[in-house]
C-alpha cells in the first residue's frame, strides 16, 4: 500500500513538473508574441520588433551600468536615456501601427545620427566599444532590412563611412573625444558591451532562423494542401483521374504488374434527370463511401475517373483476387438503400497489365470490359482477359 501511495505521488509530482513547463512555454510564447507580432507579420518585421526590444533594455541597463562603474558625463547619460524611450517609441509604432518602413528608416537616421556618434565622442573613441555597435547595426540591415533595397543599401554605405568621419575626427580633432578616466574603467566598459553585444546579434539570429523554421514550414504545409487539393475530387473526397493517372504512370517505369477495376453506376443520368443533382450527388458519395472501405482493406487506389465512372487500381493482389474485390463491390453497391423507387447498380470491367503495353492500354481493355457488362444487362463484372 505505501509503494501505491509513493507511486502515487511520483506521479502527481511528475504531472505538476510537466504542467509547470507548458505553463512556461505557454508564458514564454505569449511574451514573445507580445514583442514581435503575430506569425503572420513577415519574418524581418518580427525580428526588427525583438532588435527594437531588446536594444531598449541594454540601453536601460547601459544606464545602471555607467552611474556605477563609469565616470560617464551627464550629456551622454541624457542621450542614452533618450535613446531608449526613442526605440521603445519606434517599437511601439512599428508593432501596434504597423508602420514598419518609416520606423526602419527613424531607427537607422536615430542610431547613425546620434546614437553612434554619441557613443564614439563621449565613450572613449576608438579605445571604446562604437565599432561593435556599428557591427550590429551591419547585422540589422543585412537581415532585417533585406525587403527594403534601398534603405539596406544606404545603411550599409553610411555604416561603411561612419567609422572613417569617426577616425578622422578623432585623429584631426583629439580633443572632441571623452577618453576613460582610467583603464580599469575602459576594460569594464569593453567587457559590458561586447557580451551585450555578442547576446543582442544572438537574439537576431536566433529570432530570424527560428522564425524562418516556422515560415517554411508553413509553406510547406500549405504546399502540402494545395497539393492534396490538387490530388482530391472535391464532391467525393476521392483521388482524382490526375492522381491516379501519375500512380499508374510510377506504376510502368517502376515495373510494378497491377490490375485495374473500372466502373460506372447504371442510368446515372436518369436519376440525375428525375430526381435532381443534388440526389445524384448523394448517391457518388455514398458509393464513394463503399470504394473508400473496400480500398482500406484491399490496399487499392481508389479514384473518381470522371461523371459516375470511379477507378480502381490494384498492386497487391493478383488478378484473380481482384476479379473477386470487383463482384464484392458490386454486391456492396446493390446492398445500400439510396432512398430512390429504383435500385442503384453498377457495371465493372477487369483488366491486368503486361509487360509490353502502357497504363492507357490496360484502361482501354477495362473500359472494353465495362462496356461488355453494359452490353450483357448491366449490374455485372466483366472481363475479355482469356481474348488477350
Amino acid at each position: 500500500m505505501t509503494d501505491n501511495v509513493m507511486s502515487g505521488i511520483s506521479i502527481s509530482a511528475r504531472e505538476t513538473k510537466f504542467m509547470n513547463n507548458i505553463s512556461s512555454q505557454v508564458w514564454l510564447s505569449k511574451c514573445t508574441s507580445f514583442i514581435s507580432g503575430d506569425f503572420d507579420q513577415p519574418t524581418f518585421h518580427r525580428v526588427h520588433h525583438i532588435l527594437l526590444f531588446v536594444t531598449f533594455i541594454f540601453l536601460l541597463f547601459s544606464e545602471v551600468f555607467n552611474f556605477y562603474f563609469l565616470d560617464i558625463s551627464f550629456i551622454y547619460q541624457a542621450m542614452l536615456a533618450v535613446l531608449a524611450m526613442g526605440q521603445l517609441f519606434i517599437w511601439y509604432f512599428s508593432r501596434f501601427k504597423q508602420r514598419f518602413k518609416s520606423m526602419a528608416i527613424l531607427y537607422v537616421v536615430i542610431m547613425a545620427g546620434i546614437g553612434l556618434p554619441a557613443s564614439w565622442f563621449f565613450n572613449g573613441g576608438s579605445q571604446g566599444p562604437t565599432l561593435a555597435f556599428i557591427y550590429i547595426l551591419v547585422i540589422y540591415s543585412v537581415v532585417i532590412l533585406c525587403e527594403v533595397k534601398y534603405l539596406n543599401g544606404y545603411t550599409v554605405l553610411i555604416m561603411v563611412l561612419l567609422p572613417v568621419i569617426f577616425y578622422l575626427g578623432e585623429y584631426y580633432f583629439p580633443a572632441s573625444v571623452s577618453g576613460y578616466t582610467n583603464p580599469e574603467q575602459r576594460v569594464a566598459d569593453l567587457i559590458f558591451c561586447n557580451v551585450v553585444s555578442v547576446l543582442v546579434l544572438v537574439t537576431i539570429m536566433l529570432t530570424y532562423t527560428r522564425t524562418l523554421k516556422k515560415e517554411v514550414q508553413r509553406a510547406n504545409d500549405y504546399s502540402r494542401q494545395l497539393q492534396i487539393v490538387s490530388e482530391t475530387d472535391s464532391l467525393t473526397s476521392l483521388k482524382n483521374r490526375i492522381y491516379s493517372v501519375n500512380a499508374l504512370q510510377l506504376a510502368k517505369k517502376a515495373n510494378k504488374p497491377f490490375n485495374i477495376i473500372l466502373l460506372d453506376i447504371d442510368h446515372f443520368k436518369n436519376i440525375n434527370d428525375t430526381y435532381g443533382h443534388d440526389v445524384g450527388d448523394v448517391v457518388l458519395k455514398k458509393i464513394s463511401d463503399i470504394l473508400k472501405n473496400f480500398s482500406r482493406f484491399n490496399g487499392a487506389l481508389v479514384s473518381r475517373y470522371g461523371g459516375e465512372e470511379f477507378l480502381v487500381v490494384t498492386f497487391f493482389q493478383t488478378f484473380e483476387q481482384t476479379m473477386r474485390l470487383a463482384e464484392s463491390l458490386r454486391i456492396a453497391v446493390n446492398g445500400i438503400n439510396y432512398s430512390l423507387s429504383e435500385k442503384v447498380t453498377i457495371s465493372l470491367g477487369v483488366a491486368k497489365s503486361m509487360d509490353s503495353e502502357d497504363y492507357l492500354t490496360v484502361i482501354k481493355r477495362a473500359d472494353r470490359a465495362l462496356y461488355e457488362s453494359k452490353h450483357r444487362g448491366r449490374n455485372q463484372v466483366s472481363t475479355i482477359e482469356e481474348a488477350v
